[in-house]
């Protein structure tokens, strides 16, 4: 058995990480806890990912009795993905002014290569049919 595939994936990626660290200052400047002060820092990421691909499907089906199949398939094929990344950090100073800091960035990739080539995302089914 054999056919072609068209197919589109969707898929979106969403991540916050938060850290408190210790900020040292040097200089002149003087500071009840020894020039240094607590800040927090928090990270969140937003991805998304489209993936059109166009491919064909190669599969066999063996027949083991009137109701009882067995049917395997591999479907290779050529994609195209686009991932967009925003990417924001907020970092808030608790002494000695509480300042907060913001930074965004945004990324995009493209990609373009072939899947499901090799037999690890081969597809093996088993089928009861119910006859009359």
């Amino acid at each position: 058995m054999c056919g072609g595939i068209t197919g589109i994936i969707y898929s979106t990626t969403k991540t916050q990480t938060t850290q408190t660290g210790n900020n040292k200052f040097y200089g002149g400047y003087s500071h009840p806890n020894n020039g240094s002060f607590l800040y927090n820092e928090t990270k969140k990421s937003n991805a998304q990912n489209i993936q059109p691909y166009i491919g064909f499907i190669l599969g066999a089906v063996y027949k083991i009795s009137p109701s009882f199949l067995v049917y395997i398939e591999i479907a290779p094929n050529i994609y195209y993905a686009r991932t967009n990344t925003t990417s924001t950090i907020t970092k808030t100073n608790q002494q000695p002014n509480q300042s907060v800091t913001n930074g965004k960035t945004k990324n995009a990739n493209n990609t373009i290569g072939i899947a499901s080539l090799s037999t690890s995302g081969a597809m093996l089914t088993f089928v009861y049919r119910i006859t009359k």
